[in-house]
């Protein structure tokens, strides 16, 4: 979310403003997640590609995935609207000739646009870019928006095409769509 000033009033010489953004994000008082979860609609170029490469992806218990769909339950967190930040709980994996690098412990920070993740052979990177939602909606104690596109980062791609001795992401990073659901 960008910063912004906007002078509200103005009273002689001097003017109220009201600063917006990260200044005022930091001043609010953050409400605890109860719950939500985040769906990722992966990406049909990326998993065609990595289906291709002999690749697999799988989720990690409690996360689930059916077809190109992955869902991760959000079991915490914080929300100070607009912005989140949600631990989800679970993970994926992608696995090829018996090695696998699993992305856990995810936490979703969408002031910041990014995804941390411990993934294997790394500990805790940014792993995930989150771009702005196309569409949301919200009522007392829950928010959900969508459409908004999940890409790994440089350090992600190289963890994986290093590890699975490939190349698939180095050209495919977009993992897919994502879309979250807030309770608190």
């Amino acid at each position: 979310m960008r910063n912004f000033v906007r002078t509200v009033g103005v009273a002689g010489a001097s003017a109220v403003v009201i600063c917006s953004g990260a200044a005022a994000a930091n001043a609010a008082s953050a409400t605890p997640i109860k719950s939500g979860k985040t769906v990722i609609t992966l990406d049909a170029a990326t998993t065609s590609a990595a289906n291709a490469a002999g690749l697999k992806i799988q989720s990690i218990t409690p996360a689930t995935k059916v077809s190109r769909t992955l869902t991760l339950p959000t079991a915490g967190g914080t929300a100070t609207p607009p912005n989140y930040v949600e631990n989800e709980t679970g993970g994926f994996a992608l696995s090829r000739a018996g090695t696998t690098v699993r992305f856990t412990d995810i936490t979703l920070d969408t002031a910041h646009h990014v995804a941390h993740v411990r993934v294997t052979g790394q500990g805790r990177i940014a792993a995930l870019t989150l771009g702005d939602p196309q569409n949301g909606n919200g009522g007392p104690g829950f928010v959900q928006f969508g459409a908004y596109p999940v890409t790994l980062t440089a350090a992600a791609v190289r963890a994986l095409d290093s590890a699975l001795h490939t190349h698939v992401f180095m050209s495919h990073s977009r993992l897919g769509l994502g879309s979250s659901t807030v309770r608190f």
